[in-house]
């Protein structure tokens, strides 16, 4: 039986480390030559990066690169030229900084049984090659995708390419983050179904950094944040059938709101509000040792990590206040302009 013809699309911004590695993982994926190409997308990247990805091009017959016309524009963008250029049955989507396994496409394709089924995802491992140091240790310890089995991201997933044009792609409203779960969403408002196939089937590049890793975190913030906005009436119109989106919203809300009370308690009683902000840092501390001691044991890590990944985890969410309000007001910013 012949195989269908994927078109995947990688966006790219200063991936000089890792555009390589991703390149060389998709060459050697366990897929006809002949059936699949590679779009790669420089949103303007300021380093070497597209001299890399020109190098494959000349290489490879199947490496396409593709570019910006006018400045960074930011993932969502990059995806959406890539799917605008596609010429595949199915559409899959990855970053520069991921590396993809061998079986990817033929694990993920048969899960499309029917016309309904509009995008097909699994799990990364949170582990590089070029991941060294404690940093990044820690990091796949707290970050494990099987707390979220259901969860489809646009870093390891297959899109039906007919649905994906039906839905207009990613919605580029946010400049620096996919915006994937707003692409979701509406799908699933529209019928669609999503699956999430529980397999790791590629490995993802951490932070090397607690200030990189804490920027990653505020923009997941910012973004979630976002889409809470953007989607937060049409997803409490039929809670049952999307309890997930629901829950994730909520969450993101929830601490837009707590905060905000902090912040307004600041105005009409300082003391309180000081009291307020104790009482709450206190909360998210023991939220950290909690989430620590669940994170050590799901993924069977030593408890002499204890102290450092509960560390991590109340950085994650300090990261995460910082991002909603960071999204709040890119919203009401860009909101404005419209």
């Amino acid at each position: 039986m012949k195989k269908p013809f994927v078109s995947i699309v990688v966006p790219m911004y200063n991936s000089q480390e890792t555009i390589g590695g991703c390149l060389d993982s998709l060459i050697n994926l366990d897929y006809p030559k002949t059936g699949y190409e590679i779009l790669v997308v420089d949103d303007h990247s300021t380093d070497e990066s597209a001299k890399i990805a020109r190098e494959f091009t000349q290489i490879y017959g199947n490496i396409y690169l593709l570019s910006q016309a006018i400045g960074k524009k930011g993932p969502a963008a990059a995806r959406n030229l890539g799917i605008k250029n596609a010429k595949g049955e199915f559409i899959a989507s990855t970053d520069a900084d991921e590396m993809m396994f061998p079986q990817w496409l033929n694990e993920l394709l048969p899960s499309f049984s029917n016309q309904k089924i509009a995008a097909v995802g699994a799990w990364l491992v949170e582990k590089h090659p070029l991941d060294k140091g404690l940093s990044p240790q820690i990091q796949s310890i707290l970050i494990d995708p099987k707390c979220k089995p259901s969860t489809v991201a646009a870093g390891n997933v297959i899109y039906r390419g007919k649905i994906l044009q039906e839905m207009g792609g990613f919605n580029e409203f946010c400049a620096f983050n996919d915006l994937d779960v707003d692409l979701h969403y509406r799908m699933q408002e529209k019928g669609f179904e999503l699956i999430a196939v529980q397999k790791y089937l590629g490995q993802h590049k951490q932070r090397h950094s607690l200030i990189a890793f804490y920027k990653r975190m505020r923009g997941f913030g910012a973004a979630g944040i976002m889409i809470a906005l953007l989607n937060v009436r049409k997803a409490f119109t039929n809670f049952k059938d999307k309890k997930g989106i629901v829950n994730y919203l909520g969450l993101f809300m929830v601490l837009a709101l707590s905060m905000v009370s902090i912040i307004g308690f600041l105005f009409v009683n300082p003391q309180i509000s000081f009291f307020i902000l104790i009482a709450y840092l206190m909360v998210l501390i023991l939220y950290s040792c909690f989430n620590a001691v669940l994170c050590l044991r799901r993924t069977k890590s030593s408890a002499l990590f204890l102290p450092l990944v509960s560390f991590y985890i109340f950085i994650k969410m300090i990261a995460i206040i910082n991002g909603v309000f960071y999204g709040l007001f890119y919203y009401v910013r860009n909101v404005g302009k419209k």
